[in-house]
C-alpha cells in the first residue's frame, strides 16, 4: 500500500488545507506580508515585536491556507489590523 493511503487512512492528510493552499494561499500570503511588515510599526517597540514574530511565521506558512488564516486572525487581535472580510 502506497504511503498516502496509509496517511489518508490514518486521517493525518488535511485535503480541504491542500486545496484552499493551491488556489488561495499566495493571494492571502501577498496580502498578510504587506499588513503585517515590521516597518509598518516603527514607532510603537511592542507592536514591532510581535509583527517580526507574526511576519516570520508568515514567510514559513507560505503555502499553508490554514496557518495564514490563524496568523491573520492573530494579527487582527494582537495589531489591530482591519482586514476587508
Amino acid at each position: 500500500m502506497p504511503n498516502y493511503q496509509i496517511l489518508m487512512q490514518a486521517g493525518e492528510i488535511d485535503f480541504v488545507n491542500t486545496l484552499k493552499s493551491a488556489l488561495h494561499a499566495q493571494e492571502l500570503y501577498d496580502e498578510l506580508k504587506v499588513r503585517c511588515h515590521p516597518d509598518r510599526f516603527p514607532a510603537d517597540a511592542e507592536k514591532n515585536r510581535i509583527a517580526t514574530e507574526i511576519f516570520q511565521k508568515i514567510v514559513e506558512s507560505r503555502n499553508n491556507y490554514k496557518s495564514l488564516l490563524e496568523l491573520k486572525v492573530r494579527a487582527e487581535q494582537e495589531l489591530e489590523i482591519k482586514f476587508k472580510k
